[in-house]
């Protein structure tokens, strides 16, 4: 993920990122903290959940989390929608593609 975001940053996509250092309160004892955080160029703020890569039977692959995981990021992007994007990242799983696939969960 840290080659993804460096190249993102090259790009100019973004201009700062780092280990997410934030817990994000989403219930009683429910929290979420996010891998890392990413500071675009035009100010807004991307979140990413980093998840190991599955792979399905077809031979694409999907991010390999518990059902926990995928509640605690959606209700992260429902309650936080204005902090910025909450993103689903996992590595596309392909030897030697270091591509990464990811999902949004603010749409």
């Amino acid at each position: 993920m840290d080659q993804y975001l460096l190249l993102r940053k090259f790009e100019g996509v973004s201009v700062h990122y780092e280990p997410c250092q934030v817990k994000y309160r989403l219930a009683d004892k429910t929290w979420f903290l996010p891998d890392f955080a990413e500071i675009l160029a035009d100010g807004e703020i991307n979140y990413y959940d980093v998840k190991a890569a599955w792979k399905n039977k077809d031979g694409s692959y999907s991010p390999h989390c518990e059902d926990d995981a995928k509640v605690k990021i959606k209700v992260a992007a429902e309650q936080h929608r204005r902090w910025g994007h909450w993103i689903m990242a996992w590595e596309d799983g392909r030897a030697g593609c270091g591509a990464w696939k990811t999902k949004e969960f603010n749409e």
